[in-house]
């Protein structure tokens, strides 16, 4: 890991200080939503710069989200003290300039810009999208009673056995139920309906465990009475009847805490899953969605049988020019595939089959649905596509989401924060070029900043329970890394690096600190607690830190003086605006804004 030194000029403090864009961008971003220069007391106002206000409120957000690595340093190194005037002067004097680079870019007319107006409309969707599903489906989901839980896991244990049959099309399923529900054997009634294939014994028999199947489908089996058959459930392979016949139990891990808390995570998650489907299906229902099954049928057998994502010449994404297209004959072009009325107050949006050939042809081999999803993961792939992403934005814009005022601010937070990095890329304007000759005059100054801090490697297991964690260690005096991951291992990514780590002596975190613990190359660490489980480590080597060498670190070096550059120049710039805005602060107002720690202790 390579590490540069803090230096004074990345140091400044007071009405000198310029930070990093990306700390300009972030603060665009944190802001309140009501912004800067919204409705502001003049007791409440700490700046003003122009027309625009910063509140104690504004000020306040835009700090309490900062990591206390992204505050801006004193002339120690050490963040800012925000509970002192002058920290908190240094704290406004970055606001003030991003409020500066935002007047700016307004008045050269970014706002304008067609990509800058197009992100806008797209930002406004995806805020209001984002409220919308937190309010209605995410909050909603928080709430889980100990009693869901441990009937969650008395489900656990259950089995039912089960007979099933798959189809491809609804009326199949519907016609295949009722059929059943006359009293015709399953067994006969499947043989001609089933479009998939039998169960593990070779016929229509399934036993299903609760907690292992998608949501939706695991709900209508398990609400189902002894005997009872299900209506037809959409899956990704098709649409399912299932009758429920038999129960068993199976042995499962005692409930302790720690289970506990996995399953409230899972219940959680699933409610969220749920509560999003039954949405999403009432808004169909609202906006008068219908499919063509024939349609999609046609559709499904002119997709290629086999298409590749990449090309087995180049090894990279097969280009549109090689890709197949949909195959469909001229008289299907004009059949109707779906309708659904986006707009409640307009006729409805009707594709045709020909439209969807269209689109078809021009995706990319990574949009494109394919025959190896079968029918239903084909049908989804184009509802979630072409017709549920748009009914969201009619559901947002019909329950007055686009005019909340959350909405609003953080559309216009972050349509600034574009400006302002267009700002700095095509105002803030520099010399690029470097000479080795300059490259060697800076380095003679500053070589003793860029070092490789200390580091250690070793080897990592993770588990889920303590027990497990003692079991490796134990058997880590004996048996190698490998099998330890493959014996205990509960993390896929760690036993993919075969439990490699690599970890400076800057790092942070419950494995830094258990690897640089140990005293020598293989000491085994006591098993340590992480999220979601527990550790246990082997440091394998030590690395000493050293200073680098130039040719190590050229192009870093580079980049670093092309970035004092614009920074330089972004300080002429904002002296110059300051001049031309006008800013005035409010020592009073400011001296009773709260602190960084205050905001962002636990008691706050």
């Amino acid at each position: 890991m390579i590490v540069m030194k803090t230096t004074r000029s990345a140091r400044r403090t007071g009405r000198d200080l310029i930070v990093p864009l990306f700390l300009l961008a972030a603060l665009a971003v944190f802001a309140l939503t009501a912004g800067c220069g919204g409705g502001s007391s003049e007791d409440d106002v700490v700046a003003m710069i122009g027309d625009r206000t910063v509140s104690v409120g504004d000020y306040e957000a835009m700090l309490s989200k900062l990591d206390i690595s992204e505050l801006p340093f004193d002339e120690s190194g050490l963040p800012i003290d925000t509970a002192t005037l002058e920290g908190k002067k240094a704290f406004l004097g970055i606001i003030v300039h991003k409020e500066l680079m935002a007047l700016k870019a307004q008045d050269l007319g970014f706002d304008a810009d067609e990509n800058i107006s197009s992100a806008r409309g797209a930002l406004i969707e995806y805020n209001a999208g984002t409220l919308m599903h937190t309010e209605l489906v995410e909050k909603p989901s928080k709430n889980i009673t100990e009693a869901e839980i441990d009937e969650y896991f008395a489900k656990l244990k259950t089995i039912r056995n089960c007979r099933f049959m798959i189809c491809n099309f609804r009326d199949d399923a519907e016609e295949a139920r009722a059929k059943i529900m006359a009293g015709e054997l399953w067994e006969t009634v499947a043989d001609e309906y089933n479009d998939g294939s039998r169960g593990p014994k070779g016929d229509y028999t399934l036993p299903l465990q609760w907690g292992r199947m998608e949501d939706t489908f695991e709900e209508a089996v398990f609400s189902l009475d002894l005997g009872e058959v299900t209506r037809p459930i959409e899956t990704v392979y098709g649409w399912w009847i299932v009758r429920y016949e038999s129960s068993e139990e199976t042995r499962v891990q005692d409930l302790d805490e720690t289970f506990r808390d996995r399953i409230r995570s899972t219940l959680e998650a699933r409610k969220v899953n749920l509560m999003q489907k039954q949405f999403i299906q009432a808004s169909r229902q609202k906006h008068s969605f219908r499919m063509n099954e024939g349609a999609l049928w046609t559709i499904y057998q002119g997709m290629p049988e086999v298409e590749d994502f990449l090309d087995p010449v180049t090894n990279k994404p097969v280009p549109k020019g090689m890709l197949k297209p949909l195959e469909i004959s001229g008289i299907d072009l004009d059949r109707e595939f779906f309708s659904v009325r986006f707009d409640l107050e307009a006729d409805p949006d009707t594709w045709t089959i020909g439209d969807f050939k269209a689109l078809y042809d021009e995706m990319s081999v990574f949009q494109r649905p394919k025959r190896t999803e079968l029918l239903g993961g084909v049908r989804k792939k184009i509802l979630q596509d072409l017709v549920d992403r748009t009914l969201l934005v009619s559901e947002a814009r019909e329950r007055g989401y686009f005019e909340r005022s959350e909405v609003i601010g953080e559309t216009r937070q972050r349509t600034e924060q574009a400006m302002v990095s267009k700002l700095h890329d095509e105002v803030v304007k520099i010399d690029d070029s470097i000479t080795p000759e300059q490259i060697d005059e800076f380095w003679a100054v500053h070589s003793h900043e860029y070092t490789q801090n200390l580091a250690r490697r070793g080897r990592v297991v993770y588990t889920v329970e303590r027990e497990k964690a003692d079991a490796a260690k134990a058997d880590a005096e004996s048996k190698t890394w490998d099998q330890i991951l493959e014996d205990y291992g509960a993390n896929p990514e760690n036993k993919s690096a075969k439990g490699m780590v690599r970890i400076a002596v800057n790092g942070t975190g419950d494995l830094r600190d258990a690897l640089f613990a140990l005293a020598e190359p293989g000491d085994l660490s006591d098993p340590f607690p992480v999220q979601g489980g527990w550790g246990v480590c082997k440091l394998e080597s030590i690395e000493p830190g050293r200073n680098l060498e130039l040719d190590e670190v050229r192009q870093n070096v580079g980049q670093r003086m092309k970035s004092i550059r614009k920074e330089e120049a972004l300080t002429k710039l904002l002296l110059q605006w300051r001049q031309e805005y006008g800013v005035t602060v409010y020592d009073d107002q400011l001296e009773n804004v709260k602190s960084w720690p205050e905001l962002t202790s636990d008691e706050s």
